[in-house]
């Protein structure tokens, strides 16, 4: 995964490698903050959501249990969103302030969409998709 980046966040010129593993890592979604990064990686042989600090050390965590696509922030940083393996829209409470503590994932909603592609986009309040 290829981002433009510096200690301080993001900056403008070539991009450089922030991570590169034998697995597919894609669509990368910063945290509202810039602090977090959620990604998509197929090391496991599905595709899974997974975030981990932007530019900081720390660990991953892995946020779709079994199989999950597209994640989005709220933009308060408190929920992530994500199609689930079988395209339901799935929530996950974040608490991100001294350290990084994911929910359990709440089904919301089948959302009948089961692609690669970004194909939602959430309120900031994330009431509405």
């Amino acid at each position: 995964m290829r981002v433009n980046a510096t200690e301080d966040g993001l900056k403008a010129g070539e991009p450089e490698i922030f991570l590169q593993t034998a697995a597919n890592e894609t669509y990368p979604s910063f945290s509202p903050d810039g602090r977090w990064i959620a990604y998509i990686t197929d090391e496991t042989g599905q595709p899974n959501v997974y975030v981990q600090p932007f530019l900081r050390a720390g660990g991953k965590y892995r946020i779709s249990p079994n199989g999950g696509r597209n994640p989005h922030w709220r933009a308060d940083g408190k929920e992530l969103f994500y199609l689930d393996a079988a395209g339901a829209m799935t929530a996950v409470s974040i608490d991100a302030t001294d350290t990084f503590v994911a929910g359990s994932p709440e089904t919301l909603f089948p959302a009948g969409v089961v692609s690669a592609n970004r194909m939602y986009d959430v309120t900031r309040d994330g009431q509405r998709f």
